[in-house]
């Protein structure tokens, strides 16, 4: 658990480790630590399997394609999934997007798509197994692509509106426990961001197209002023199977609304 709770105090060292990721033969090769939800499509209002995994990645810049191999376990077995080379299109800068074909044994996988954010390593992907099994694959979820509104409780003030907060989480095995972590952040116009603050320790609930996330109280994890930047009333709603947040709480007499993608993309 650890090493989950760690993950987001090197943020930075992904962003630096992207910036140089191509190898001297155009292939990009790279593993990502993923979460996985398996939405039963005859049930859909039911409760998704969750689980932790990982997944490796070749990406070809000069052939504009992208494959991919992680494993999940299905119903008490432990499967395989390997893609094809997928064709992608550059969505802008840095997002990606493809679809293909994939296989793994004795099982039938079809309708395979999914994301690739070159800034931040960032992936996403869908598929159907056996005509009934929807699964979505998501590395860590971080949402770079953000507005964030800090507005004073008794609207003394103008609101104050913030497009360079990024905001990620990270669950246990089990989602009985979590992180919620802020980068660049701040209260007011005039003091510097805050470079990264941490709430540990809430319960996460996996749903059909995402996470909740609820707490009354949730103390930083900072060495400098707690009492300011402890918040209470946290209420997140991540959507799009993962790629799109949306959230508010209270913090230092102001409230603060937040919507946020992992994707240079607008979300529906």
């Amino acid at each position: 658990m650890n090493k989950i709770f760690n993950l987001f105090a090197a943020l930075t060292c992904v962003f630096a480790f992207s910036a140089c990721s191509s190898n001297s033969d155009s292939e990009y090769k790279f593993e990502e630590q993923t979460y996985y939800r398996i939405v039963d499509n005859t049930n859909i209002n039911g409760t998704p399997y969750f689980a932790r995994s990982s997944a490796n990645f070749v990406l070809n810049p000069e052939d504009k394609t992208i494959k991919a191999t992680t494993v999940i376990s299905l119903n008490g077995s432990t499967i395989t999934i390997e893609t094809g080379a997928m064709t992608y299109t550059v969505l802008d800068v840095y997002t990606y997007k493809f679809a293909g074909n994939a296989k793994a044994s004795g099982h039938d996988v079809t309708n395979l798509s999914g994301y690739y954010d070159r800034a931040t390593n960032a992936v996403y992907l869908e598929m159907t197994i056996d005509g009934k099994n929807n699964v979505y694959i998501t590395s860590i979820p971080l949402f770079p692509y953000t507005k964030t509104t800090v507005t004073p409780v008794d609207n003394s003030t103008q609101p104050l509106v913030l497009d360079n907060a990024i905001y990620g989480l990270a669950f246990d095995n089990s989602l009985s426990n979590g992180l919620f972590a802020i980068m660049n952040f701040q209260l007011t116009s005039i003091e510097s961001p805050y470079g990264e603050i941490d709430y540990k320790g809430f319960n996460v609930v996996a749903t059909p197209v995402g996470y909740t996330v609820n707490a009354d109280l949730l103390t930083p994890s900072i060495s400098g002023n707690v009492e300011k930047y402890t918040i209470t009333d946290l209420k997140i709603n991540i959507t799009s199977q993962g790629r799109a947040i949306s959230g508010s709480y209270t913090c230092d007499g102001k409230n603060v609304t937040f919507t946020g993608t992992t994707f240079n993309i607008k979300e529906e």
